[in-house]
């Protein structure tokens, strides 16, 4: 099922088509409002209703809102978006404000069906311009924005300012507003002004702001590649990480597209059945592909598996930050002191969960349990 943009008038300038993978249809949505479930702990209600007109089923705004496309790419930091074909960009860059477009939103599936809402989760946002299209991964995008909003104290000023206002107002539980929009401007206004060599007033700024501060995140777009057989990855061999350590400082100082990313993360929800190797938690959108030696240290060959570990979006954030680590050879999970006290603390000693054929490496593991703790 997707979220189809259509370039012609009226309020109902985007209409839902397609069909789940449990048979679901938009039919089944009808009079509904649609909740974005980004998380589990992260909805987006719309103020967007889908009904039938013109014999299609089309989403409504309601008074004093804007549409949907425009509240998803204010709330994954995207600069503004246009609908119409008319206006749009035409150069490689393709997401600059008001160049381009978000032509379909790919949703993965139906969560929950209320009487007056429909929670849908979506899996993948496809952008363009006149020259070239982009798929967006929606999990690796908010891993992004997140990380981003977990640093925004060491970001100069207004920046910082800034990020802590749209985490305020990503995470309120409203639907996402103009106002929204003009504060992802005023960022891209901001970065742009610390930064003039890296980024312009229309570029997206989230990787200009990932790169000043260090973070092991996705980059904006990247094209859908095949998994990678975990049977590749056999337990005899290795990952060599003196090969990491060889990587040039240039790449260790720039965030670099992740074009392995998509296959990365199926290739981990395969080897090890789709749960959370730290808590067993199930829920796929949650679950993230992290890095054991930062991928923002040796860029795009961290992306081997046996480099990678499956965990839930806020066990991953306390892995990058050093709050959780996980010791070698034995793989016992180790909660440090800043969460005692914490529902994280009962983790502390437990072990980490491995599948048949594939393991974390020992050495990329005792790399990273000699990295301090980080100060979100």
């Amino acid at each position: 099922m997707y979220i189809a943009r259509r370039t012609g008038g009226g309020r109902g300038v985007y209409e839902i088509a397609g069909t789940t993978a449990s048979g679901l249809t938009p039919s089944d949505l009808l009079n509904r409002e649609i909740v974005f479930e980004l998380a589990p702990e992260l909805r987006l209600p719309s103020g967007v209703t889908l009904h039938v007109q013109g014999g299609k089923h089309r989403l409504i705004l309601a008074d004093g809102g804007i549409q949907i496309q425009r509240q998803i790419a204010a709330a994954l930091l995207l600069p503004s978006p246009r609908r119409a074909d008319q206006g749009l960009g035409s150069s490689g860059e393709v997401v600059r404000t008001k160049e381009y477009a978000l032509d379909r939103i790919q949703l993965e599936f139906v969560n929950s069906i209320a009487p007056d809402r429909a929670f849908v989760v979506p899996d993948r946002i496809e952008l363009k311009n006149l020259a070239a299209s982009h798929v967006l991964p929606v999990q690796e995008r908010l891993t992004a924005i997140r990380r981003i909003w977990s640093r925004a104290a060491q970001l100069p000023e207004p920046l910082r300012s800034l990020v802590i206002q749209h985490e305020t107002l990503v995470t309120a539980g409203n639907p996402i507003t103009a106002e929204c929009e003009h504060l992802v401007s005023r960022i891209q206004q901001a970065a742009a002004a610390a930064w003039p060599t890296e980024t312009s007033f229309s570029s997206d700024p989230v990787e200009v702001l990932a790169s000043h501060l260090g973070l092991d995140v996705a980059a904006l777009a990247m094209p859908v590649e095949p998994a990678m057989s975990a049977s590749a990855f056999a337990l005899e061999g290795g990952f060599d990480i003196s090969a990491a350590h060889g990587v040039p400082e240039r790449v260790r100082r720039a965030i670099i597209q992740r074009r392995g990313q998509g296959s990365f993360r199926r290739t981990l929800l395969d080897a090890y059945g789709g749960k959370c190797q730290v808590t067993g938690y199930t829920g796929e959108p949650a679950l993230e592909a992290a890095h054991i030696y930062p991928y923002f240290q040796a860029g795009e060959y961290t992306n081997d598996p046996r480099n990678g570990l499956l965990l839930r979006s806020d066990i991953h954030t306390l892995f990058d930050l050093g709050l959780l680590k996980v010791k070698p050879e034995l793989l016992t999970i180790k909660i440090m002191a800043p969460l005692a006290g914490s529902s994280y603390a009962s983790l502390d000693g437990g072990t980490l969960q491995v599948g048949p054929v594939l393991k974390p490496s020992d050495e990329a593991l005792a790399e990273r349990w000699q990295m301090g703790v980080l100060t979100p």
